[in-house]
């Protein structure tokens, strides 16, 4: 892990994650905790902030326990510091981020 983050295309796909977020559980969930990390990190540029709260977010969304799994490493206080980022990509991927920290059930939305 080199704690440096750039976006790509598979991480935007809902097959990604559906396929993958059950390898975030290896190492007692390892990724998720560097995730959070560069969060609070004030050495993480604007696209690994944004990238780090996209990758959160699907991982939310996609594991059962993601919610629970992401609070237990404390990201909602960095996540909500994000909100007020000056680069608006970063805002974005916070407030996307912290409303799926927030929401119980994905499918009850989609309704």
């Amino acid at each position: 892990l080199s704690g440096s983050l750039e976006g790509s295309r598979s991480h935007k796909s809902d097959k990604f994650w559906k396929e993958n977020v059950g390898k975030f559980s290896e190492s007692s969930y390892l990724l998720v905790s560097t995730l959070v990390s560069l969060l609070k990190s004030e050495a993480t540029g604007a696209v690994g902030l944004a990238v780090a709260c996209h990758d959160l977010g699907c991982f939310i969304q996609h594991h059962p326990d993601g919610r629970k799994i992401v609070a237990g490493f404390g990201a909602k206080a960095p996540l909500m510091q994000l909100l007020t980022h000056k680069d608006a990509d970063v805002q974005k991927h916070a407030l996307t981020c912290t409303q799926k920290l927030m929401v119980m059930n994905w499918e009850m939305l989609s309704k």
